[in-house]
């Protein structure tokens, strides 16, 4: 039935931020002509738009008002919170929820301990994504395709001596992320502080948020690193499960 195609069309972008039309069709395993026409109808009545750059669909401003009219209990990133939060205590570091935003990282969670001197991040602040753990990690989740748009649209943005602004090394070390599944920001966006990322995926490993801990670079010890990186990586597969609808 058509109209229930057109809510199993929806119900895709629970955990998806943006899908193509190939993806739709995929996803629901549909021809794209099929694909197509339910896509033209939903987005006639506003529950989808399209990105008039990328071409993929999001969800249009009739699913935001009829979500702001429903209360949650808890969502992905709430419970991330909740877990970053045990980490940041345990640890005495701070803890953060990242999304990507063009070449940049915007900060949209920050678990600071009580009681630990270091310097806060406000929520709602960038920082370009390559100078960051969350960041790369972020970078390194995209397609190539996906990389090499973003790549074109300004030169890369340093913010310390130690920050990577030249493109072939940042290739190189993206590569090494998809290896490891993490990232390390070795005081490439600010001097004195160490940090190690990860994202969270959904079920096409599409990077959803990124996860990240970060501390005084003396109280980041390499020796250390393995465990941090350990518990944020339990933390990340956690929520990358959920997304994909692998737990309840």
């Amino acid at each position: 039935m058509s109209v229930e195609k057109a809510f199993s069309i929806l119900k895709l972008f629970q955990n998806n931020e943006a899908l193509s039309l190939n993806e739709i069709s995929e996803l629901m395993a549909l021809p794209k002509t099929t694909a197509f026409g339910l896509i033209a109808t939903i987005e006639s009545q506003c529950f989808l738009e399209q990105d008039p750059v990328s071409g993929k669909y999001r969800l249009g401003p009739a699913v935001i008002e009829l979500a702001s009219s429903m209360h949650s209990s808890m969502n992905l990133k709430q419970e991330a919170v909740v877990a970053l939060r045990k980490l940041s205590e345990k640890y005495k570091k701070n803890t953060h929820i990242t999304m990507l935003s063009g070449m940049d990282i915007l900060y949209v969670e920050s678990v600071i301990p009580y009681g630990i001197m270091m310097a806060s991040t406000v929520i709602g602040a960038k920082a370009p994504a390559n100078c960051t753990s969350s960041g790369k990690a972020f970078l390194a989740a995209l397609s190539e395709k996906e990389l090499e748009q973003l790549l074109s649209l300004s030169p890369l943005r340093g913010l310390t001596p130690n920050s990577i602004t030249d493109q072939s090394v940042l290739k190189r070390e993206l590569h090494k992320i998809r290896h490891q599944g993490y990232a390390v920001d070795d005081e490439e966006s600010l001097l004195g502080i160490r940090g190690v990322g990860m994202v969270v995926v959904n079920q096409m490993k599409k990077p959803i948020f990124g996860i990240s801990m970060a501390g005084l670079t003396s109280y980041m010890r390499a020796a250390d690193m393995g465990q941090y990186i350990e518990e944020l990586r339990a933390i990340a597969d956690h929520l990358s499960a959920r997304a994909a609808g692998r737990l309840p």
